[in-house]
């Protein structure tokens, strides 16, 4: 949990729970992840599932590769706009659901 600017109304705030596994003790790897940020009105909420696989580099070594996945839901606080008749409103609630996704590589 990370809170910035404490005492201010509105300051963001982000909450994250992770889980991660290997399933081999080596190459194959297994996660989750929950998150939510908060700032002002706004809020986001994203769940992913992460796979990853290692290379064998050397005895000690691996190259190891991962892709995530997953949704984002976007929130506003409607109760608190000043005019909750703003086009900006709309615009940013029309997608409230959208996918998510990242890769990445590591060498451990």
């Amino acid at each position: 949990h990370r809170q910035q600017w404490l005492g201010l109304e509105g300051a963001p705030r982000v909450s994250t729970l992770s889980i991660t596994t290997l399933l081999d003790k080596k190459r194959v790897g297994l996660g989750g992840r929950l998150s939510n940020y908060q700032r002002g009105l706004l809020s986001n909420t994203e769940a992913l599932a992460t796979f990853a696989y290692g290379l064998p580099v050397s005895d000690k070594d691996a190259l190891y590769f991962g892709l995530s996945g997953g949704i984002v839901t976007r929130g506003f606080d409607q109760s608190q706009a000043v005019d909750p008749s703003d086009p900006a409103i709309a615009n940013y609630l029309a997608e409230k659901w959208l996918p998510a996704g990242s890769a990445g590589v590591v060498y451990k």
